[in-house]
């Protein structure tokens, strides 16, 4: 969820189930467009311990979003400005996962937050800033898929290309790639539909085979990557 305000959500996650909530998205269109980009962050043991997003967003929802947050009026719309506003899309985001659903295989690991969120402005467009963590330090096996997106669709978040993704402290024999968008199987969009309309939750292996369906960020650890960290000094 992503306020405006303290009064008024952009995106109304709260009236819709599950089994709506996708089955709207695939003729949805999204209305706020935002550019992202991600660290993928690693441990000195060589374990996966979270991202720290970059996300910003367009300059129309830019500038209705920050419209009247300039309270000195002195022409410029500070972060301390939009400190409470941040807190509140840290808030809203929290209640569906961050918009970040990473694991392997069937195999999800739930997201954190693990810092303050902190707006920016500059010029015309602004910025949000934060950061999420696994609930615990995650080995990565062979291959880690890492999904940021709004599943309803409302907001499109996109990376320009593998430059805008980062992996910070990875053991040598690690490697992101960018992987596009994949249509939804017949047996999974199946399975979707059928879910009664008091699902909120998506049974574990239904939620790992949605993971990519609008694109993911695939971070590959050669065997021996992370036992070659634990032997660093």
């Amino acid at each position: 969820m992503l306020v405006r305000n303290f009064r008024l959500p952009v995106v109304l996650w709260g009236v819709l189930t599950i089994g709506g909530l996708f089955a709207g998205a695939a003729a949805a269109h999204p209305h706020i467009f935002i550019d992202a980009r991600a660290t993928i962050v690693f441990d000195d043991h060589g374990d996966f311990v979270g991202i720290r997003h970059e996300w910003t967003f367009d300059e129309a929802f830019s500038t209705w979003q920050t419209q009247g947050l300039d309270t000195n009026n002195d022409g410029v719309t500070s972060s301390e400005e939009m400190q409470e506003l941040a807190d509140e899309n840290l808030i809203g985001l929290a209640e569906y996962g961050f918009y970040t659903f990473a694991g392997e295989g069937d195999a999800t690991l739930p997201m954190v937050s693990s810092s303050d969120a902190r707006f920016t402005l500059e010029d015309g467009r602004s910025t949000l800033e934060f950061a999420v963590e696994p609930q615990g330090a995650y080995r990565i096996r062979d291959t880690l898929e890492i999904a940021i997106n709004d599943p309803e669709y409302y907001v499109a978040i996109e990376f320009a290309d593998i430059s805008a993704v980062t992996l910070e402290n990875a053991p040598k024999g690690c490697a992101a790639r960018l992987e596009p968008p994949r249509t939804m199987s017949d047996d999974v969009a199946e399975r979707l539909y059928a879910l009664p309309s008091d699902v909120t939750q998506l049974p574990a292996d239904l939620a790992a085979a949605l993971r990519g369906v609008q694109g993911a960020i695939i971070v590959t650890c050669s065997q021996g990557a992370a036992g070659s960290a634990e032997a660093a000094p």
